[in-house]
C-alpha cells in the first residue's frame, strides 16, 4: 500500500464513521366515504363563492397608481433576496472552535474513533452538499490541537512532500508542504500559538475542480479560525 494514502484515509474514517442514516416511514390514514361526499360537496360551494368573489374583483379597472406600487414592491423584493443570496456565509460554531462557511461551501464536525462528532475537528468542502462530497470535491480539515495533544507532521509519510515558504493569512504564520496522495495533490499547513497548534490539511483538486491557499474563500476561511 503506498504511504501517500494516510492523509485521505484518515479523512475517509473521521467522516464515514460519523454517517450513519436512520430511516423511518408512516401510513397516511384512508378517509371514510361520508367525509368524502361532505368534503367535495364543501369544496364545491366554496369553489362557487371564490369564482363570484373573482369575477368581481376583476371587473375592477386597477389604476395606474396601484400597478405603479405592485410593480416597485415586487421589484424591491427581488433585489433584496438576490442580495441575500450573494452574501450567504456564516460562522460554523462546535463549542471549541469557530471558523467562518462561505456560500457554497458545507461544514461539519470530524468523529472521532467512536463514531462522536469531535468538537475540534472541522471539515469544509467547497460545493458540497453531504458529509461523503469530500470524496469528490476539494476540500479543508482544520483540527485545534491542545491540553497536550500534539500534531506530528504526517511529511514523511510521503515521497513527494516538499515544503513550502512561510504563508502569512491574517495575524498568523503558516509553515507548510506539498504532496499527493493517490494522484490527488494536497497541502498541509501549521502553526502554533500560546495554547497549542492548529492544523489544516487540504485536498486542493478533485473531480476537476480546484481550490488554492491564495483563494479568497480559502484565505477567509483559514483567517476566521478562532477558540476565543
Amino acid at each position: 500500500m503506498k504511504r501517500g494514502v494516510f492523509i485521505l484515509a484518515l479523512a475517509l474514517a473521521a467522516v464515514l464513521t460519523g454517517c450513519a442514516d436512520n430511516e423511518s416511514s408512516s401510513e397516511k390514514k384512508k378517509e371514510s366515504k361520508a367525509d368524502s361526499v361532505v368534503s367535495a360537496k364543501t369544496e364545491s360551494s366554496e369553489s362557487v363563492q371564490d369564482s363570484e368573489a373573482q369575477k368581481e374583483q376583476d371587473s375592477k379597472p386597477e389604476t395606474e397608481a396601484e400597478s405603479k406600487q405592485d410593480s416597485d414592491t415586487d421589484s424591491g423584493t427581488d433585489s433584496e433576496e438576490s442580495q441575500t443570496d450573494e452574501n450567504d456565509e456564516k460562522l460554523y460554531d462546535t463549542g471549541l472552535l469557530s471558523v467562518l462557511q462561505p456560500k457554497g461551501w458545507l461544514a461539519f464536525s470530524a468523529s472521532d474513533t467512536d463514531g462522536n462528532e469531535d468538537p475540534s475537528s472541522v471539515y469544509l468542502i467547497k460545493n458540497g452538499k453531504e458529509k461523503t462530497d469530500f470524496l469528490y470535491h476539494p476540500y479543508l480539515w482544520i483540527t485545534r490541537y491542545t491540553d497536550g495533544r500534539s500534531w506530528f507532521s504526517s511529511k514523511s509519510f510521503y515521497d513527494d512532500a516538499k515544503d513550502i515558504d512561510p504563508v502569512t493569512i491574517g495575524e498568523r504564520s503558516w509553515e507548510g508542504f506539498t504532496f499527493t496522495s493517490m494522484d490527488v495533490p494536497g497541502m498541509t499547513i501549521y502553526t502554533e500559538d500560546e495554547k497549542g497548534q492548529w492544523v489544516c490539511n487540504m485536498i486542493l483538486e478533485n473531480s476537476g475542480e480546484s481550490i488554492s491557499v491564495d483563494d479568497d474563500d480559502v484565505r477567509k476561511i483559514i483567517e476566521s479560525i478562532s477558540d476565543d
